[in-house]
């Protein structure tokens, strides 16, 4: 009987194990990437309370201001793409690629605003800290995955 029992104990923590393995491969997969660059930025900036309030609100902003910069990007792919059916003239669709760039332009500078607005909220002692993150950003902000999905092999 005592090996009977040590064998359903062993099976039992094994079983445990594999549970929690599993549970937290799971959630940890769930993690929204964009919390990532967010936290590092808390971290490495070391802001406080109010400062984490502000910065989620500075957040807010900009996801909403890019996501309509992207709608629009999106329509006007989508113009220029559906001009691929017919003849089309190289007046429209240098007219469609020259909107497109300048909104993505617009994006760019809603970036670089948005890194001003967080600089902004720090004191003057996170300013040195936000001065050396500046370096990072790129690598931060980066989405390796979404680029090894694009290159061409």
């Amino acid at each position: 009987m005592n090996r009977k029992y040590f064998y359903l104990l062993i099976i039992g923590l094994l079983l445990m194990s594999n549970f929690l393995t599993l549970f937290f491969v799971i959630t940890k997969k769930h993690k929204r990437s964009d919390d990532v660059p967010k936290s590092i930025i808390i971290e490495k900036l070391n802001l406080d309370k109010q400062q984490i309030v502000d910065y989620e609100l500075l957040i807010d902003q900009h996801k909403k201001d890019i996501k309509t910069k992207d709608n629009s990007i999106i329509q006007l792919k989508k113009e220029l793409y559906s001009l691929l059916h017919n003849d089309s003239n190289k007046i429209h669709v240098d007219s469609l690629t020259s909107k497109i760039g300048s909104i993505q332009k617009q994006i760019e500078t809603i970036h670089f605003n948005h890194f001003k607005d967080i600089k902004s909220i720090c004191n003057s002692l996170q300013i040195k800290k936000f001065n050396e993150l500046v370096d990072e950003l790129e690598r931060i902000f980066s989405n390796k995955k979404h680029r090894e999905k694009i290159q061409f092999k």
